[in-house]
């Protein structure tokens, strides 16, 4: 089967999924939301319940996945989008109410406090999440099973990439050496369920209530840490440090401080690449200005639990090194 492109062929897609789900009720046409980066969604109702349709937008998807963990997260209370039935392409799910956490939205505003309650919500809820073993580490199969070692393998397998500018090889190099110095320290980390691109995007919420945990896609096995470590990179430092208060603690020993920077380095190396494929030289500033900043920081012995460099606070180093495109 290819997958449906045009709205009107996700009709027929759709009611054989809900027929399969034991749901043969007639649905209104589907309306497309103007969100989703990965996917393209509709929305729907039927019988009384709002649904979700995602539509892949690359050459693969990860949807029976996303339904693995949909499933495995509801059984350890955590609000998630239900799927109820994929196909080649197409996912249908249940509509968690409401929307994304605001300031998923901007990237200049100091959150509000109802989103800072959120934030610390997402927290606890997220500390939940990585109570739930898994068995191998990286990509989920579909029972749940990693592809991949641990997750010392995973941080000293980073890639030096294909750089085309001098100063950002000579970045990644470094990158590259001071995880191989460090990695020691995650020997001996277990292995959890990871949500794998945790951002308040993918955070749904009503009346400062969190209602749904959504874009499961990425679950993986990893390092608990690794899910905090992606969201600092992105979130303002509030909506960070809230995250942090309701997963933990925010009095963290150095220890936690040098395992979340090497996690950042190696997601920060990771995205840079990601950016710089997709010609996004704003954002490839930043995780050049993070890199840098952490860097830095471990070097020095000073490691810290939120990195200095973000969207929303400038950094005490000097200017980053250009990126390509920046000259």
């Amino acid at each position: 089967m290819t997958t449906p492109t045009a709205i009107s062929d996700l009709g027929p897609t759709v009611a054989r999924l809900l027929a399969a789900a034991g749901i043969n009720e007639p649905h209104p046409l589907l309306s497309k939301l103007d969100q989703g980066e990965d996917n393209t969604l509709y929305v729907t109702t039927v019988a009384d319940q709002d649904l979700v349709v995602r539509v892949r937008r690359g050459l693969t998807d990860r949807y029976a996945v996303a339904a693995w963990a949909s499933r495995t997260l509801s059984n350890a209370r955590v609000p998630v989008a239900r799927v109820l039935g994929v196909t080649e392409g197409v996912a249908v799910e249940t509509r968690c109410p409401g929307g994304p956490l605001a300031s998923a939205r901007s990237t200049t505003a100091r959150p509000a406090g109802k989103d800072v309650e959120v934030a610390v919500e997402a927290g606890r809820l997220l500390r939940r999440i990585h109570t739930v073993p898994v068995i191998g580490f990286g990509k989920l199969d579909l029972t749940g099973h990693g592809h991949g070692g641990t997750p010392h393998d995973w941080l000293v397998a980073h890639r030096i990439g294909h750089a085309t500018d001098n100063d950002l090889t000579v970045l990644l190099t470094r990158v590259h050496q001071v995880i191989r110095h460090h990695a020691a320290s995650l020997s001996g980390a277990p292995t959890r369920l990871l949500h794998g691109d945790w951002k308040a995007a993918h955070i749904i919420a009503a009346d400062g209530e969190i209602t749904g945990v959504v874009d499961l896609e990425s679950a993986r096995g990893g390092h608990p840490l690794a899910d905090v470590a992606g969201w600092s990179l992105r979130e303002h430092p509030a909506l960070t440090d809230a995250l942090i208060h309701g997963y933990a603690s925010p009095d963290w020993d150095t220890a936690t401080a040098v395992t979340l920077t090497l996690l950042r380095l190696r997601i920060a190396a990771a995205l840079l690449r990601y950016h710089l494929d997709h010609q996004d030289t704003a954002n490839a500033q930043l995780r050049v200005r993070q890199l840098r900043a952490d860097l830095h920081d471990l070097t020095a012995g000073r490691p810290r639990t939120t990195p200095r460099a973000t969207a929303h606070a400038p950094t005490l180093m000097p200017p980053a090194s250009p990126v390509k495109g920046d000259r």
